[in-house]
């Protein structure tokens, strides 16, 4: 799947190395299928809680549950705001979410 920021259906969530970008393919020079090849994603799904996953470029992503880069997040209960990350840490404080239907968009 892709991941487009509310509000701005032109943009795509991309990762290129280690970063990640939020662009509309104005915003590069790549090509068509390279672009969109760096903005898909999938979710390995964690049955500890239910629909608890993490998020992985699908470049990335390996068999198993250590296998590719997650998004991290640097947050806490005192920390509502943070960078994202890709890194292979699986700690479940900052790559575990939680998948929830949005309230905005049905």
């Amino acid at each position: 799947f892709m991941l487009s920021p509310m509000g701005h259906p032109e943009k795509f969530v991309r990762t290129v190395g280690l970063s990640i970008f939020v662009q509309s393919r104005a915003d590069t020079k790549t090509e068509f299928h390279d672009f969109f090849r760096d903005a898909k994603f999938s979710l390995w799904w964690l049955p500890e809680v239910n629909n608890m996953c993490r998020l992985r470029p699908t470049s990335t992503a390996g068999v198993g549950q250590d296998g590719g880069m997650n998004f991290n997040f640097a947050l806490h209960r005192t920390v509502n705001a943070s960078e994202v990350t890709l890194s292979p840490g699986t700690f479940a404080e900052s790559c575990n979410v939680i998948a929830v239907a949005s309230k905005v968009f049905k």
